[in-house]
């Protein structure tokens, strides 16, 4: 592209340096999009700004997605990071990456870390050219990693055709102006054009390349003076000068893709490559092929695009049938030959069903969306009749499960079932779909299909011992739980039997949901840890859950400490959200509620970042209780209004908690009667799911009582003394069945019972809740002497949390009883803006990254995970109101001059 075409885009070039100056100035990162139609110079664009960003000192990477290659996942981002004569990414750094390559979210979690350092000794630009053309992984990556670079002088220049779902400045390139495009004429031809020739250019559009190829095809006296038909002009008055062997190169070259070697198209040519030197210069001379001395590339998409589209349809499946046949031979990966099997293969082709199927399984955990492609594809290309074709079938299942595509999972398995699938195979997919099934609420289907499958004759030992596993697991969610654990150690035994890994592990999983759902979490935590000798897997998230509900946040601690680091090591990307819910869990039941915060943000961020929900509405429960506890009303509110489904057992208790709140008894007593106990069966009674706190009978009860359902509160009571007595050295459990008990009696001696209780409980926040309701009876009762020194300590218990909400509703109980203290003055509300409005988390890592820590480094540092410290890195930012981490350590020593001591 001429000189003469960038100065026409002089506004664009203004913004984009004004981009690259202030993240050079104020150590900011930024994306920019760069879109307009094919050939306006999207391309020329960002290569100038690449050139002017490496002038004022950034290290740039530059790649390109090609349209030939959308399977071959974060091809287009590796080649940016590893390109030019100094990588982003080091050799070294890109080798320690290799065992990432089947887990996305860790995947670009360290390519983020990397780039991070790497933009700590400089600014960084990025230019991916042709999203539009990106697989889904290097979506991904775009769409999470700036976000991920919070504070660090990352910029990324994309260029794309179309509108993408990126967060970004666009800058959309309009066609040029005529006056431009004639000043592109007198760069190519050396004087101002005729009439005649202005007239041509205003076909052009205002697109320069099409106008360039115009002029050129002109120079080259390869036009009559017509405006050719097609894509790109001139292409074809090209094409017709050519040879007929160098026609049929570009031909080849096209099929293989923008870019290909001499020896792969000499192969489709069936020539040698001395043979195609004389075809190979006439394409370049033509000016429609660049040779860097490896490989051939035409010299721009449309170039490509214009010469493919002239190849008839049923020869360029024959040629991408061909390519697929050589490259297999010549030994390239499944995937590089996948692109030419889904354009050229035809139905029955069984070698063409075993490459995708092998591409699909090289590509599986690092893209499951291209899998499906794939898997479906080769599904698509077995004959009705195959008697392979239930293998495949069962193998697209499994690649739908893996892509949590369930609910297709389920389709193409009935079709499977309908078509005549045998008993084994009938039972090998209901096995297969029993996951997906129980995680979308489908239960009883689930349990019809199992029972389905289990009146098959000729099953194996071990499917049946699975199945026997599958239905023990749908009782758990039925009245009957002493059935389902009858049902369950059957199943167990079976497996035990016949030496079935896979049946036992089914058993106790199925078992361990029973017996958390019975309330039962002892025997749970041994169900669980059972499952993990026999299977070797990490802690979950629901054996760690159930040790909270046994009191052991030791063991808790130090599960989630082990999970994240082997989920790191070896485990799926959908762990992570489980396992960050079970974080925050464990910092509320501490009372840790500013730690607590950051991880519920952290789980939202994720669910953005995964585009699935995961735990939301739970998610916006807890955020809403945590304002409620602050006293922030609008702010629970808030929360609340970002829940979804609007189904979740906590979810509803908060609602009526916030209508509590603001005094509106009848309204919350009317959503606990309407809303939540339908929620309240025998599968939820005892722990909601998913597994969320135990303490709910208090609220409810309190709630209940003030809303003048005493009925309803005796209920209440009466359930958590059940779960009480099935927990018995649970001294939370204990404690609040006494708590919830005596809030019904208005029994104060049960009430300082609960307080004794529940004091040795690791769950100071629940301690509070119970010394504020003796108090609060006591006062009641009219001992007012002991009712203020029991006020007084659940006042001071609830400032040290941070819960100055139920502080002031305890000072105003206070208040009532003719009390006024001097320190209650003190307590004033946390600062919302600057360095004081910080938590002590906040003001931990805000220490760390301004003396020079990564986000990894310092997640290391204060054991924590990488994504909870750029949560806790953007709310520095938004308190502080910098917008760098080189903001950051000016504010930082900033404070610390201020408080330093006078010399």
């Amino acid at each position: 592209m001429s000189p003469t075409v960038l100065r026409g885009r002089a506004e664009e070039m203004a913004r984009a340096l004004a981009v690259l100056r202030a993240a050079v100035r104020t150590g900011q990162g930024a994306v920019l999009l760069i879109r307009g139609e094919p050939g306006i110079g999207k391309s020329a664009l960002a290569a100038e700004i690449g050139a002017q960003a490496a002038r004022i000192g950034f290290l740039v990477g530059a790649g390109k997605a090609e349209e030939s290659d959308q399977i071959a996942p974060l091809a287009p981002l590796v080649v940016a990071l590893r390109s030019g004569p100094a990588p982003l990414l080091s050799q070294a750094d890109f080798s320690g990456l290799v065992s990432l390559y089947d887990r996305r979210l860790w995947l670009v979690d360290r390519m983020a870390a990397l780039l991070e350092e790497r933009a700590m000794r400089g600014p960084v630009l990025i230019v991916v050219e042709d999203v539009q053309w990106a697989d889904p992984l290097t979506m991904f990556a775009l769409r999470v990693m700036p976000g991920r670079l919070t504070g660090s002088p990352v910029v990324w220049v994309l260029t794309t055709r179309s509108r993408t779902p990126l967060s970004a400045e666009e800058i959309v390139l309009r066609p040029l102006s005529q006056e431009a495009i004639e000043e592109v004429a007198v760069d190519r031809l050396g004087e101002p054009p005729d009439g005649r020739l202005r007239e041509l250019l205003r076909g052009a559009g205002g697109n320069p390349f099409l106008a360039v190829e115009l002029l050129d095809g002109l120079a080259a006296g390869q036009m009559d003076g017509e405006l050719p038909a097609g894509l790109v002009l001139g292409v074809r008055g090209r094409l017709e000068s050519l040879p007929t062997p160098a026609l049929r190169l570009l031909q080849v070259g096209a099929v293989l893709g923008r870019s290909f070697t001499i020896e792969d198209a000499a192969a489709l040519l069936d020539e040698s490559p001395m043979a195609l030197v004389e075809w190979l210069e006439a394409g370049v001379r033509g000016g429609l092929l660049d040779d860097d001395g490896l490989r051939l590339s035409f010299r721009h998409d449309l170039l490509r695009q214009a010469v493919y589209a002239d190849v008839p349809r049923s020869a360029r499946r024959a040629l991408h049938a061909a390519a697929a046949r050589h490259l297999t031979a010549v030994g390239r990966s499944a995937l590089e030959v996948a692109p030419h099997i889904l354009a050229g293969a035809r139905p029955g082709d069984v070698e063409a069903v075993r490459l995708l199927r092998r591409a699909a399984a090289e590509v599986g955990s690092l893209d499951p969306t291209t899998a499906v492609a794939l898997i479906e594809r080769a599904l698509d290309l077995v004959g009705q009749d195959d008697p392979g074709r239930a293998e495949v079938g069962l193998e697209a299942v499994e690649v739908l499960v893996a892509a949590r595509q369930g609910s297709h999972a389920v389709e193409v398995a009935d079709r499977l079932i309908a078509a005549g699938a045998g008993p084994e195979q009938v039972a090998r997919l209901q096995v297969r779909l029993a996951g997906p099934l129980w995680e979308i609420g489908r239960v009883a289907e689930l349990a019809e299909r199992v029972t389905g499958a289990l009146t098959l004759d000729g099953l194996s030992e071990t499917l049946r011992a699975q199945l026997l596993g599958l239905r023990a697991l749908t009782l758990s969610r039925a009245d009957d739980l002493a059935e389902a654990r009858r049902a369950g150690q059957h199943a167990l035994d079976e497996g035990v039997r016949i030496g079935s890994a896979e049946a036992q592990a089914t058993a106790l999983w199925a078992l361990a949901e029973i017996a958390v759902n019975e309330g039962r979490h002892s025997a749970g935590v041994r169900h669980f840890q059972d499952l993990r000798t026999l299977t070797g897997r990490s802690p979950g998230a629901d054996e760690i859950t159930s040790l909270l509900h046994l009191d052991d946040y030791a063991t808790g601690g130090q599960l989630l400490i082990q999970a994240r680091l082997e989920n790191e090591r070896q485990g799926g990307t959908w762990q992570v959200p489980a396992l960050t819910w079970a974080q925050a869990l464990h910092n509320y039941g501490l009372g840790h509620l500013d730690e607590c915060e950051a991880d519920l943000r952290t789980l939202l961020q994720l669910g953005e970042d995964l585009g699935e929900p995961v735990f939301h509405d739970v998610t916006c429960a807890m955020l809403a209780r945590i304002a409620l506890l602050r006293g922030e009303l609008a702010t629970a509110h808030q929360h609340l209004a970002r829940a979804r489904e609007q189904n979740a057992a906590m979810l509803v208790l908060t609602q009526a908690m916030t209508a509590d709140a603001q005094r509106d008894h009848g309204t919350a007593g009317s959503i606990l009667r309407t809303d939540f106990l339908p929620l309240l069966d025998s599968r939820f009674r005892w722990v909601e799911r998913p597994a969320g706190l135990p303490d709910w009978p208090v609220p409810a009860a309190r709630i209940a009582l003030r809303s003048g359902d005493a009925e309803l509160a005796w209920q209440l009571a009466r359930w958590a003394d059940e779960y009480a007595e099935r927990n018995p050295e649970v001294a939370t459990a204990r404690g609040m069945a006494a708590q919830a008990m005596g809030l019904v009696t208005g029994d104060t001696d049960l009430l300082g019972t609960a307080v004794a209780l529940l004091r040795l409980s690791p769950c100071p926040l629940w301690q509070a809740h119970a010394v504020a309701d003796h108090g609060a009876a006591l006062l009641q009762a009219g001992s007012a002497e002991a009712a203020i020194a029991v006020l007084d300590q659940a006042w001071d218990a609830y400032t040290a949390l941070g819960a100055t909400g139920e502080a002031r509703r305890v000072q105003r109980l206070l208040q009532s009883a003719g009390v006024r203290r001097n320190h209650w003055k003190n307590a004033s509300t946390r600062a919302v803006n600057g360095w004081e409005a910080l938590t002590d988390a906040e003001r931990r890592v805000a220490h760390l990254i301004a003396g020079g820590h990564s986000n990894r480094s310092a997640a290391a540092e204060l054991m924590l995970s990488p994504n909870t410290v750029g949560t806790h890195l953007r709310s520095i930012f938004a308190k502080l109101g910098v917008n760098s981490r080189v903001q950051l350590a000016r504010s930082v020593m900033e404070q610390e001059r201020r408080s330093a001591p006078p010399p």
